[in-house]
């Protein structure tokens, strides 16, 4: 009897050890889980986040699971209305995919009529890996697409951005834009900068600038300002843009930029158009440091110990204007 007693005791003592080494393994596997989605869909339909199947409603609460390997995230409905803040050491890619036939998925922040000073993306100073932004169309309102305040590089591909203040780039890292639209509220509306680099370098593929009215000498289509170093712009167009006085469609205002590459291939090459002559410019096309001679181009250089723009680079460019071409003080090839 005492035997039997004993065997049934450690049967029992085994069980209960299963159960919990079972209990265990369900936990670790759990965790595990919420650790392991790097996939997301977001869709307004999802009525709240579902990690197993890595669905979400918005982008705040699948960039809010852990991801050890990055988060490729697509916006799977026609619109989407969402403000974020980007503070990942990992990838972070963002994509649209509208099923409509030659659409792309439109992305907005608050109300049309909201959005001074703010932006759909901010991407955070603590934000220390690569930000990728696809195939999306910015809806209008009063505030911009992306400020990158942080980020080891930032890619803006297939995008088309609407109204002035798109994007502003204020960090060290690598701006790189290819096959984007930037489109103004047309040419007798006042707009910021489609883009400004505070700091880094930024490089443009194959993009177009159009319908925009710039005052000033800090504004125009592409603003190079404060501590940024390079800016490379290849296969562009500016057209139907309206440069007033002091602005220009390339616009480099800091002495510590010392490489502005200008250029295109025999298939694409970069066009700078003005309009007609009943809209004649009074700014400029390309512009370095401020300057008061009113040329389609002007470069002048500041620094007395060489520290601005040492070369500047035009190749397979076409430039339509009625005025005079004019280079100042730097070597081209």
């Amino acid at each position: 009897m005492s035997i039997i007693l004993v065997l049934a005791l450690i049967a029992a003592a085994s069980s209960s050890d299963k159960l919990k080494n079972n209990k265990i393994t369900q936990q670790i596997t759990v965790f595990g889980q919420s650790n392991s989605p790097c996939i997301w869909q977001i869709s307004k339909n999802f009525a709240q986040i579902d990690v197993q199947s890595g669905k979400s409603p918005n982008i705040s609460l699948a960039l809010e699971q852990e991801c050890n390997d990055g988060y490729e995230i697509t916006l799977i409905d026609a619109e989407h209305i969402e403000t974020i803040t980007i503070s990942k050491t990992v990838l972070v890619q963002i994509s649209g995919q509208n099923t409509t036939s030659g659409k792309r998925m439109i992305i907005g922040g608050l109300s049309e009529n909201s959005g001074e000073g703010e932006y759909i993306i901010r991407i955070d100073s603590a934000s220390t890996g690569d930000i990728i932004v696809q195939n999306i169309e910015m809806r209008e309102w009063n505030g911009g697409f992306i400020r990158c305040d942080g980020g080891k590089s930032v890619a803006l591909r297939e995008n088309v951005l609407i109204g002035g203040g798109s994007i502003v780039h204020n960090t060290d890292g690598i701006l790189d834009i290819s096959n984007c639209e930037f489109i103004g509220d047309g040419i007798n509306i006042l707009i910021d900068p489609f883009i400004i680099v505070m700091k880094g370098s930024i490089n443009i593929i194959n993009s177009y600038f159009r319908k925009g009215l710039f005052k000033g000498e800090s504004d125009g289509c592409i603003v190079c300002c404060g501590t940024s170093t390079s800016c490379t712009i290849d296969g562009c167009e500016f057209i139907e843009n309206k440069y007033d006085i002091g602005s220009s469609a390339v616009s480099v205002t800091t002495e510590t930029c010392q490489m502005l590459t200008i250029k295109g291939t025999s298939n694409k090459r970069t066009k700078f158009y003005g309009l007609d002559s009943n809209n004649p410019i009074k700014g400029n096309f390309i512009k370095t440091v401020s300057s008061k001679i009113r040329s389609a181009i002007t470069v002048q250089s500041q620094s007395s110990d060489n520290s601005g723009i040492r070369y500047l680079r035009f190749s397979e460019c076409i430039f339509t204007n009625n005025k005079e071409f004019i280079v100042i003080g730097l070597k081209i090839w």
